[in-house]
C-alpha cells in the first residue's frame, strides 16, 4: 500500500511536472518568435522541460511505488536546492524564495529516507 506522503508528493510533482510542462513551451515558443533557437530564453526553455519530464516521471512512479522513483526524488529534491541558489545568486529570486525551496526540499528527503517509506520502494 502507498504511504499517504508519497501519494502526496505524486500528486505535487505531477501538478508541478505540467505546470513545468507549459512554461517550457512557452518559452521555446517565445525564442523562436523573438529570433532564434539558441539564445538563453531557447535554453532555459529546454532545461525546463528536462525539469517537467523528471517531474512527471517522480510523479508517475511514486504513484506506481517504482523502485528506481525513490532515488529520482531524492535526486530531484537535491537539484530543486541548488537550482534555487543558483538563481539567488543569479539575483532572479529572494532569499525566502530559496530558503523555502530548501525547507521543503529537506522535508520531502527527509521522509523519503523514513523506514516506512522505504520499504514500501522496496528498500532496505
Amino acid at each position: 500500500m502507498r504511504p499517504t506522503g508519497v501519494t502526496v508528493i505524486a500528486v505535487v510533482a505531477a501538478i508541478s511536472g505540467l505546470y513545468g510542462l507549459v512554461g517550457a513551451l512557452v518559452l521555446t515558443g517565445m525564442s523562436s518568435i523573438s529570433g532564434g533557437v539558441t539564445g538563453p530564453m531557447f535554453a532555459s526553455g529546454l532545461v525546463s522541460l528536462g525539469f517537467a519530464a523528471l517531474s512527471l516521471a517522480v510523479a508517475y512512479g511514486f504513484w506506481d511505488l517504482r523502485q528506481w522513483a525513490w532515488p529520482l526524488g531524492i535526486g530531484l529534491a537535491g537539484v530543486a536546492v541548488v537550482e534555487a541558489l543558483l538563481r539567488y545568486v543569479g539575483d532572479q529570486t529572494s532569499a525566502f524564495e530559496v530558503a523555502l525551496v530548501i525547507g521543503i526540499a529537506a522535508v520531502v528527503a527527509r521522509y523519503l529516507f523514513t523506514a516506512d517509506v522505504r520499504q514500501a520502494f522496496g528498500r532496505t
